[in-house]
């Protein structure tokens, strides 16, 4: 409602909301081992799981936000909004070369990442746009 009140003024018909999901898959041993796994592994299955349950609920509050924000503006303002949510996930990007896709898909989620991790997702990036 806040948002409905801040943007009264100047209601839009189209508003695009762009999600990216920094999460990636990245392949590991845990199941195929009879070692117990080090605590690094177990915290990075437990920090992945929890980075993926956050998306899911992300993404759900995002299109309950666009039902109401279309709803509300429609019967308060008789204004017809439309939202639009694009997805952005490396998961999704055609990275044609095995290698190249595993090594993206082992970049973790992390505030401190190498050089060559940082300039082959800029790459990747520009390829995909």
């Amino acid at each position: 409602m806040e948002f409905l009140e801040q943007t009264k003024e100047q209601i839009l018909p189209h508003y695009v909301i762009i999600a990216i999901d920094a999460s990636t898959k990245p392949e590991t041993n845990l199941e195929s081992s009879r070692e117990a796994p080090g605590i690094t592994e177990t915290i990075s299955a437990m920090t992945d799981i929890q980075l993926h349950r956050f998306n899911a609920t992300t993404h759900g509050l995002i299109e309950k936000w666009q039902e109401d924000y279309t709803a509300m503006t429609a019967k308060m303002m008789g204004v017809e909004v439309q939202t639009y949510l694009i997805n952005i996930s490396l998961s999704d990007l055609a990275v044609d070369d095995e290698t190249r896709h595993r090594f993206l898909n082992d970049i973790p989620t992390s505030f401190t990442l190498d050089e060559a991790q940082v300039d082959a997702l800029i790459e990747e990036g520009e390829a995909n746009c």
